[in-house]
Order: C-alpha cells, then sequence, then structure tokens
C-alpha cells in the first residue's frame, strides 16, 4: 500500500511540473462561452441566461492579468436584461495539477452597463454600475499554442436605478454566478527572458 501510495506521489510531482494553468506563451488571446445565473431577488427571482466573453492575456512565470469584455443576455417573462462589462481580470497559479489539467484562482474586476427592455411597462432603461468577484478554472493544453479553459466565478453586481416609461425600476445590489468554457491561443510575442527560462 505505502508503494501504491509513493507510486501516485511520484507520478502527480512528475506532472506538475510541466503543466501551466495559462499560456505557456507571453501573450494569449481567449473566447469563452458563458452560461450565467443572476439573483436578482424580489418577485425576479434568480434568472439564469447565456453569453460570451473575448480577451487578452500578459503571462508572467506565476501569474498573469488579463483584460477584455463580457456580454450576457437574461429573459424573464416579459422582460429582457442585458449585461455588458468590461472587466480586469489577474489569475494566480496554483503550482499543483490532477493529471494534464493544472489549476488557477482568478479576480475580476467589472465595470458594468445594463439594459433593460420591458414588455409589460413597454420601455427601456439602461445604467451602469460595477462587479467584483472571484473563482477558480482549469487550463488543459490542446497543443502547444492552444489551450482549454473551463471555470466558474461568483461575482457581486450592482446597478443604478433606471426609468422605463416614467417608471423607476431599482436595482438593488446582487449576485450572478457563472460558468465558462473556452479557449486560449498563444503567441509568443517579446517575452522575458525569466519566462523563457521556464517555459516547456
Amino acid at each position: 500500500m505505502k508503494t501504491t501510495r509513493s507510486l501516485v506521489l511520484l507520478a502527480i510531482l512528475a506532472v506538475a511540473p510541466n503543466a501551466s494553468a495559462q499560456s505557456r506563451q507571453p501573450w494569449s488571446v481567449q473566447g469563452s462561452g458563458l452560461y450565467t445565473a443572476q439573483d436578482l431577488g424580489g418577485n425576479a427571482g434568480t434568472v439564469g441566461g447565456v453569453g460570451f466573453e473575448a480577451q487578452a492575456r500578459r503571462t508572467f512565470p506565476r501569474w498573469s492579468v488579463g483584460a477584455g469584455a463580457q456580454y450576457s443576455t437574461h429573459s424573464s417573462g416579459g422582460d429582457e436584461l442585458g449585461l455588458l462589462g468590461v472587466f480586469l481580470e489577474p489569475r494566480l497559479v496554483l503550482g499543483v495539477s490532477a493529471g494534464p489539467f493544472a489549476p488557477y484562482l482568478a479576480g475580476r474586476l467589472v465595470y458594468l452597463r445594463g439594459s433593460l427592455t420591458s414588455d409589460v411597462l413597454d420601455g427601456e432603461g439602461s445604467s451602469s454600475g460595477f462587479a467584483i468577484g472571484g473563482g477558480a478554472g482549469l487550463i488543459y493544453p490542446l497543443t502547444r499554442t492552444v489551450n482549454f479553459d473551463v471555470g466558474g466565478a461568483i461575482l457581486h453586481q450592482s446597478l443604478g436605478n433606471m426609468t422605463l416609461a416614467a417608471n423607476e425600476i431599482e436595482f438593488p445590489s446582487f449576485f450572478g454566478y457563472v460558468i465558462k468554457a473556452g479557449l486560449s491561443i498563444g503567441f509568443e510575442g517579446g517575452g522575458s527572458s525569466a519566462f523563457r527560462l521556464i517555459r516547456r
């Protein structure tokens, strides 16, 4: 039994140094599909929706930072809420692995623009706000430059009040839950010498 545990431990340690929870290249672009659930509270409750995001990322040995845009739509009855955001996302590599999968932790700060269309009130309105949160994900390398990325996050969001057909709609702060999956493509660019030394 001890021999089996030792072999498993050695196998994990052998894989871990080669796993990278980010692109092997200094620069990368990423596109992902999203499933989101917005806990709007009150009569609206939790409203699901779909969307997408795109980002560019700069990678360093143990962390990386990305910037990009996200969009999702959420329908309930005759109402439809669209959320457009511009975000900054730092990531921290955990330095462990589960076979070919490499995990990371991520934070996210978002400038939000919400647009609400209501058939009930026969009107449209919009407002701005912010979101902050974090999550985790896994990277699976498909090739040297292409990775499959899957992850999830929880965001605390706030939007200002909206006016629809002379009716003021109050948006209290609410939580959003996101599951995403997509591909990242790396580019060599001008990486630092420190990065080139550890790149596999």
